[in-house]
């Protein structure tokens, strides 16, 4: 288990398969990262047809973590992106 401040990274996995890569200490009152940069990327990134979440190197969590990943799943969603 992961400690440290809240971290999430977007990386391909072939050719259509975006990794979103969460890890650290996921609690609103430490503040949590931006979406954009994780928005550009699914937007961004041609012929991708599904997410995936690693959540290997979280340590704790709250809500806000929920509520950062649902966003994240409704963009890949709208954009017609399978989500896992």
């Amino acid at each position: 288990m992961q400690s440290g401040e809240p971290q999430i990274q977007v990386s391909r996995e072939g050719e259509a398969t975006l990794v979103i890569t969460v890890s650290g200490t996921w609690r609103i009152m430490r503040g949590i990262p931006a979406l954009d940069h994780v928005f550009d990327a699914i937007q961004g990134t041609p012929g991708v047809n599904r997410l995936v979440f690693d959540t290997s190197g979280l340590a704790r969590w709250d809500s806000s973590l929920l509520t950062y990943l649902k966003m994240v799943g409704e963009v890949g969603a709208q954009m017609g992106i399978e989500v896992d």
